[in-house]
């Protein structure tokens, strides 16, 4: 009788005839099986295995024979493996080899539960598996994903927007459009014409700018609930020429919330807070979500027209939910009364709740396909299963203090920006008032909201637009790929839609605050973050100095400078009012009575 070991050997490295592209090509095979101290049958790629052990790959995909279920094997978890030729249990020996013998024939097929994971003749694009979303988006790998999703890469990363482009006003506005926009500006002497909308050299289309933008904005988001998502959009703010219907002073689209649009237009190239809104709404106790739109009047050359990105949408009771989160943490000494109803809202408040993966399917993925230990604590933090995580335990006292704190936030509001950057601040200025590094704190939770891109999308792609060649970062390498190919870009945001990266800003911007403070030797006693755009702060001397802010001065032509964000250590502190010294206009504070020439100079 042949050995048991001999036959398992035998059927563990085969040669077989397989199609790759249009070829049918000889391909030598090699598996290796291994046993768990329970006693389960795991089969590896040989190849793969190799690399494992040589400190190619951080980690490599198993199958369990037993369970029927892909598992993650590392360094550190074959050491609690042992290789079939380790044990002359015949029993077991026998059993692991009938599940070989069954595994083996279906070793290519892209169905669960192997997805085709151990197959070394089929790409990651057929071996596929789906992260649901409320919204199903289309399963396509570069650029557009439909008439409004686009997808970029850089430095590793894919960052999706929802943008209208070759969006020109004479194109978008109709007759009832362009009656509508007279009747807000309510000037009766000058009147927007449909040959002003088409015509480069209208004196007149300047004056009606904002209102074309604004009006542009609602149809772009109309647009995408109705072609994007299938959901009806009724034009709510239309009605105002009809005169009867007042529906349009609380919102300007119901669809399957009511919905108050806001526009911001973006002028200049620098970075710049924006005017979203008034005030939060409601309609029978019913909140109307803000939709804050972006409208670029300076995209490229090639694009005609003006290119809007839609941020997403925010109530008064994601604001209220997220910051009563935050500030209800244990141990917090200051709490962050960031007040929104002033006219201004940051990005990173709005979220796209159809673009939200479910984090649950995300996480069971990234325990088994995760190269990156960061991800898969991400994933747990989002889900509420950061303690069952095999990096938890690893952390120190310290950051399992900052994830259990973090994660509960998420627990009692939900997992979002909004959630994200509150808290963020709330731990820098309890950090740095504890005499903490708060730059170390931001850099760990960096950490603990980026999500490595298991897509594999293409790094280098030319795509010839009227001349114009449009790059990516980097070429995608043979061995590169990940065994499956999940439909969920990484980010630097949690996976949560960001398109104009307004959370990596903001820690950006924490983390080098956090630096000057340590440099400049002060400590600080106390702190307040009366806006999303400006944080304060009491040394123990006493001294009242601004951390961050956005300058509350004009520029020569008189418009607001807005100019953001200007930073402790950065920029000069006033000598009279300590308030930042804005490097564009000069500007302090309203109340200073220093000459702008005559305050500048850094604490």
């Amino acid at each position: 009788m042949q050995d048991i070991h001999d036959l398992l050997s035998n059927t563990l490295s085969l040669t077989s005839r397989k199609l790759i592209g249009s070829f049918v090509t000889k391909v030598n095979e090699s598996y290796e099986l291994l046993f768990s101290s329970a006693g389960d049958a795991i089969i590896v790629r040989t190849e793969e295995l190799v690399r494992l052990r040589a400190g190619g790959k951080p980690r490599i995909i198993g199958a369990n024979l037993k369970t029927q279920r892909l598992l993650r094997v590392s360094l550190l978890s074959l050491n609690t493996l042992k290789g079939y030729r380790e044990t002359n249990d015949h029993v077991l020996l026998n059993y692991a080899l009938r599940l070989v013998q069954e595994f083996m024939p279906k070793r290519d097929n892209v169905d669960p539960p192997f997805y085709g994971a151990l197959s070394d003749s089929i790409s990651n694009e057929s071996r596929f598996c789906t992260v649901p979303y409320r919204h199903e988006r289309p399963r396509l790998k570069w650029d557009a994903l439909s008439s409004f999703e686009e997808r970029s890469v850089a430095r590793g990363k894919t960052y999706s927007s929802i943008r209208r482009r070759e969006n020109r006003a004479t194109d978008r506005l109709n007759d009832a459009d362009i009656k509508l926009i007279n009747l807000w500006a309510n000037d009766n002497e000058q009147k927007l014409t449909r040959s002003d909308l088409s015509s480069e050299y209208s004196k007149t289309l300047s004056r009606f700018k904002r209102y074309i933008y604004a009006r542009m904005a609602e149809k772009f988001v109309a647009e995408f609930y109705e072609k994007q998502l299938s959901v009806k959009a009724n034009d709510v703010s239309i009605l105002q020429l009809g005169g009867q219907d007042s529906r349009w002073k609380t919102h300007d689209i119901e669809a399957d919330t009511l919905i108050d649009v806001k526009n911001a237009t973006v002028f200049s190239s620098n970075r710049r807070r924006h005017n979203y809104f008034d005030k939060f709404k409601s309609v029978d106790e019913m909140d109307v979500a803000i939709a804050g739109v972006l409208s670029d009047a300076n995209g490229p050359r090639y694009e005609k027209g003006i290119r809007q990105t839609l941020l997403g949408l925010v109530t008064r009771r994601d604001v209220v939910d997220a910051t009563d989160a935050v500030n209800a943490l244990p141990d917090r000494l200051f709490p962050v009364t960031v007040h929104f109803e002033t006219g201004y809202i940051p990005a990173w408040a709005f979220e796209l709740a159809e673009y939200t993966p479910d984090y649950e399917v995300l996480y069971e993925w990234a325990v088994i396909l995760a190269r990156k230990p960061e991800t898969i604590m991400s994933l747990a933090i989002a889900c509420g299963r950061h303690r069952e995580c095999d990096v938890y335990p690893a952390l120190s006292e310290s950051q399992r203090g900052l994830v259990d704190r973090f994660a509960l936030a998420v627990s009692r509001s939900s997992y979002r920006k909004l959630t994200i950057a509150l808290f963020s601040i709330s731990e820098f200025i309890n950090s740095v008032a504890q005499g903490k590094d708060g730059a170390a704190v931001i850099r760990f939770l960096r950490r603990m909201i980026s999500i490595e891109d298991f897509t594999d999308w293409p790094r280098t792609i030319t795509v010839p637009y009227s001349g114009l060649v449009l790059s990516g970062s980097r070429q995608l390498k043979i061995g590169d790929e990940y065994e499956i190919y999940v439909d969920c870009p990484g980010g630097d945001a949690g996976c949560l839609y960001d398109p104009t990266n307004s959370i990596k800003d903001l820690l950006s911007m924490l983390e080098q605050c956090g630096e000057q403070i340590a440099s400049s030797g002060m400590t600080f006693c106390h702190f307040d973050a009366p806006s999303p755009y400006m944080l304060l702060g009491k040394t123990d001397l006493g001294e009242r100095l601004t951390i961050y802010t956005y300058c509350g001065g004009r520029s020569k032509s008189g418009f607001r400078c807005d100019n953001f964000p200007l930073s402790f250590g950065k920029h000069a502190n006033c000598r009279t009012c300590g308030r930042l010294i804005c490097d564009e206009c000069g500007f302090c504070s309203e109340r200073c009575v220093a000459r702008p020439g005559d305050s500048g100079a850094k604490f």
